[in-house]
C-alpha cells in the first residue's frame, strides 16, 4: 500500500446513500489573441479576421519551404493540394459555423504567408522500392524496410538546402501493407503471449487497435477509437523518431487528405488543420491565450518505456514544459525500474523528481530568454506520491519559485446528462458536496452552436491538488490549455495541452534509441 501525503487535498468518494449537494458554474470560454491583439474564442474566426499573432511577436514566416517525399502519384496529389490551399475553399453547406470557409494560405490572405514547394528527384519513392517492401513475406522485416526507405528519402532532401518542413505523402500500398502487418501482429501476439512482457504487448496491442489514440496507462478513459491500427500508428511514431537527426519537422499525410470522398472530413476543415499545423511547425505562432499568466510555467509529467528495452518494468520520466507564450519544450528524465507489484502506475523517487523539475525550469528559462517563472503548475494523470511531492517541492524551492500547484487530473468514467439533445456545456464546473471537483472540457459549444462529437463527453476530475491555487483557478487554466493544440484549428480539445503533449511525446520518444539525443520542441512530435 502506498503511503499517504498529508499535503494534498484529496477528493473523497460521495456515498450513494448520502444526500449530494451539487453546485454548478459555467466557466467563461477563454479568449485567444491574434494579429494586432484581436481577441476571439475560435481559432478559425481569429485567423480569418485578423491573422496569426506571430506577425506581432517575431514568430512569423512569410515563406515556408516544403519538400515532398512520396511516390509519383502522391507527389502529384500533393502538388494539387498545395495549389488548392492558395485559394479560398467554400464552407460545407449548412455548416458555416462548424466548418467555415478557409480563406486561403497566401501572402494576400490574413495568414500573410505562403508555401514554396520543391519536388526533388531523390525524394521520389519508386514503384520498385515500394514493391520491395510490400512483397516481403515477413511483416516485421517489411515494416522496418518501410521505415528505412522513407527515412533515407527524408535524409536525402535535408542534406543540401534543407527545407523548413518535409511532407511525407505515403503511398497507399505502404499504408495497406502496414494494415495487414497490424492484423498479423495482433493474431500472433494473441496466440503466443506467455511471459509478462509478451502479455503486456498483447494487451497494449488490443487497446490500441480498439482505441487508436489511447495508450496502456489511460486504457478506455476517453473517446472510442478512430479505426487506426496498432502497426499503422507505430509507423508514424517510428518514422518521426527516426527522422529526428535531420533537424526538420515532418508532416505525414495519406491519400485521405487529398480526397473529398463522402464520409471523411470536409475540405475546409482539412485545409484549416493542415495549414495551422504547418505554420506552427515552420516556426510560426498561430495564436496565444489572452489571460494565461505569462509568469506561470506549466509542466506535464509522464512516463514511457523504450520499445527496445528488454524489460517491460523499466520506465523513463518525461517533462513537457509549456509557457504562457506558447513555447513547448521536452525534457527526458532518468530511467528507473517500475515496481508494478504494488504501484498501479510509475512514480518518481525524490531525487529523480528534483532533477526532473530542475531540468524543466532550466529549459523554461532558455525558451523565455532567461525569465524565471514566479509560479509552476505540474499536471499528472496519476497521484503524487509523498517522495514525488517532496522532490518537486525541493527543486522549486531551490529555484526560488514562489508559488506552485501539483494537480492530479483524471477521467474516471463519470457521465452527466441534461434535458434536450445536447450534453452539458463545455466549461461546466461541478462541485459535489463542496469537495469533489469536475470539469467538462467537451460538451455543447455555444460559439459553434453544436456538440461536435458522436459520444457522451466524459469530464475531468480533480483527484488531488496541493499548493497555492484554488480548484476554480486550476480548472480555468485547464480549460484555457485545451485551446493550445496547434495540430488543428478546433480550439476545443478534450485534453489540456500539458496532458496531450505528454502522451504524444512519449509515444514517439519510445522509438528513439536510448542515449540518442531528442528534439526539444513539440514541433517534432505533432
Amino acid at each position: 500500500m502506498r503511503p499517504q501525503s498529508g499535503s494534498e487535498h484529496k477528493t473523497p468518494a460521495v456515498p450513494f446513500s448520502s444526500r449530494v449537494q451539487v453546485d454548478l458554474e459555467l466557466l467563461e470560454e477563454p479568449l485567444l489573441l491574434f494579429h494586432q491583439g484581436v481577441p476571439r474564442q475560435s481559432p478559425k474566426a481569429g485567423l480569418s479576421e485578423a491573422g496569426p499573432v506571430g506577425i506581432d511577436v517575431g514568430a512569423h514566416r512569410r515563406e515556408i519551404l516544403v519538400d515532398i517525399v512520396g511516390s509519383g502519384q502522391t507527389m502529384d496529389q500533393a502538388a494539387q493540394w498545395f495549389e488548392r490551399l492558395r485559394s479560398t475553399i467554400p464552407p460545407r453547406s449548412g455548416k458555416d459555423r462548424q466548418s467555415p470557409e478557409f480563406p486561403g494560405f497566401s501572402l494576400e490572405s490574413k495568414f500573410e504567408s505562403e508555401f514554396k514547394v520543391t519536388y526533388r528527384p531523390q525524394a521520389k519513392v519508386t514503384a520498385t522500392e515500394i514493391s520491395n517492401v510490400v512483397t516481403s513475406a515477413d511483416k516485421t522485416v517489411g515494416f522496418q524496410q518501410a521505415i528505412d526507405l522513407l527515412a533515407e528519402k527524408i535524409k536525402g532532401v535535408c542534406e543540401e538546402s534543407p527545407p523548413d518542413i518535409v511532407v511525407c505523402a505515403l503511398p497507399d500500398e505502404l499504408v495497406e501493407y502496414c494494415a495487414e502487418a497490424s492484423t498479423e501482429f495482433i493474431e500472433t501476439s494473441r496466440a503466443s503471449a506467455r511471459s509478462p512482457r509478451e502479455k503486456l504487448f498483447r494487451r497494449m496491442a488490443r487497446i490500441e487497435l480498439a482505441t487508436g489514440q489511447m495508450h496502456l496507462a489511460r486504457k478506455l478513459f476517453c473517446e472510442p477509437g478512430k479505426g487506426e491500427d496498432f502497426i499503422g500508428r507505430n509507423l508514424r511514431r517510428a518514422l518521426k523518431a527516426r527522422a529526428m537527426p535531420v533537424n526538420r519537422p515532418i508532416q505525414i499525410v495519406t491519400s485521405r487528405l487529398f480526397s473529398d470522398a463522402a464520409g471523411g472530413q470536409d475540405a475546409p476543415t482539412k485545409a484549416w488543420n493542415f495549414c495551422v499545423a504547418m505554420y506552427y511547425k515552420a516556426g510560426g505562432l498561430p495564436w496565444r491565450l489572452e489571460k494565461l499568466s505569462r509568469d506561470t510555467c506549466f509542466v506535464g509529467v509522464s512516463f514511457f518505456r523504450n520499445m527496445a528495452d528488454k524489460s517491460h518494468l523499466m520506465q523513463t520520466s518525461l517533462a513537457q514544459v509549456f509557457s504562457g507564450e506558447g513555447d513547448a519544450v521536452v525534457i527526458r528524465g532518468r530511467k528507473f525500474q517500475w515496481k508494478h507489484d504494488y504501484e498501479r502506475s510509475p512514480h518518481l523517487g525524490r531525487e529523480d523528481a528534483t532533477d526532473l523539475i530542475s531540468l524543466a525550469l532550466s529549459e523554461y528559462e532558455k525558451a523565455t530568454g532567461g525569465v524565471r517563472p514566479r509560479r509552476v503548475v505540474i499536471h499528472k494523470t496519476s497521484a503524487f506520491w509523498p517522495f514525488e511531492h517532496e522532490g518537486f517541492t525541493e527543486g522549486l524551492t531551490s529555484a526560488s519559485v514562489r508559488e506552485h500547484a501539483f494537480v492530479n487530473l483524471q477521467q474516471l468514467g463519470i457521465r452527466f446528462f441534461r434535458e434536450g439533445k445536447y450534453p452539458p456545456l463545455r466549461g461546466t464546473y461541478c462541485r459535489l458536496n463542496s469537495s469533489k471537483h469536475i470539469l467538462f472540457t467537451l460538451g455543447y459549444i455555444p460559439f459553434l452552436g453544436t456538440y461536435p462529437r458522436p459520444y457522451v463527453p466524459e469530464p475531468w476530475e480533480l483527484c488531488s491538488y496541493s499548493g497555492d491555487s484554488s480548484p476554480r483557478r486550476l480548472f480555468q487554466e485547464i480549460l484555457a490549455l485545451t485551446k493550445m493544440n496547434y495540430n488543428n484549428a478546433f480550439g476545443t480539445d478534450n485534453e489540456p495541452i500539458t496532458i496531450r503533449f505528454a502522451r504524444k511525446v512519449g509515444e514517439i520518444i519510445s522509438y528513439v534509441p536510448e542515449g540518442d539525443p531528442i528534439q526539444p520542441s513539440y514541433r517534432f512530435y505533432m
